[in-house]
């Protein structure tokens, strides 16, 4: 978190960020990719 510190976030308010937004990215995975994918490798076998 060096380079937070520099630009003036404490370095809390950056975690919680990257926090929420790796909990974003899991939910998109999950309500979006992985259905697709999922209904995909069920027609191939």
């Amino acid at each position: 978190m060096n380079g937070m510190v520099l630009v003036g976030v404490p370095e809390t308010v950056a975690v919680i960020f990257f926090l929420a937004l790796l909990a974003l990215n899991l939910f998109i995975f999950f309500k979006l990719v992985y259905p697709s994918y999922k209904q995909k490798f069920m027609e191939s076998t």
